[in-house]
């Protein structure tokens, strides 16, 4: 079960499945209910997207997904493959795994949990590369 955000622009947020062929795929996805909405998340593939995903009002969303058994936090948009590495969970970085919902604010700082050494953790607000934000 996937939950959505919206900005104050009435941009809506969300996690989509769709389907290619017979492969089922996930993306971010923004739209404001006047037509299609778009993904945002580039050529969807083996990532897989967890509960979760925050707007901001310049239409940039904080999502976590997995790909071959890592765990990233990412400030995705507005554009297909626009995004930002936040953090990185898998055995030798900073984080054993990341959780989900993130949580990003208009300034573009993004806060979420983790794991570290087996025990639960937390991050301080952590600026999105991007400062058009």
């Amino acid at each position: 079960e996937h939950e959505v955000s919206i900005n104050d622009s009435g941009k809506v947020a969300f996690i989509g499945q769709w389907t290619i062929s017979t492969t089922s795929l996930e993306s971010v996805f923004v739209g404001a209910g006047l037509s299609d909405p778009i993904h945002i998340s580039g050529f969807p593939g083996s990532r897989n997207f967890a509960n979760g995903v925050q707007i901001t009002n310049s239409n940039r969303v904080a999502a976590r997904d997995l790909i071959s058994g890592a765990s990233f936090i990412r400030i995705w948009g507005p554009n297909a493959e626009d995004y930002d590495d936040i953090a990185r969970g898998v055995t030798g970085a900073h984080f054993d795994s990341v959780i989900a919902r993130p949580s990003v604010n208009n300034l573009g700082q993004v806060v979420f949990s983790a794991l570290k050494d087996r025990r639960l953790s937390w991050s301080p607000p952590i600026r999105s590369l991007d400062s058009t934000n």
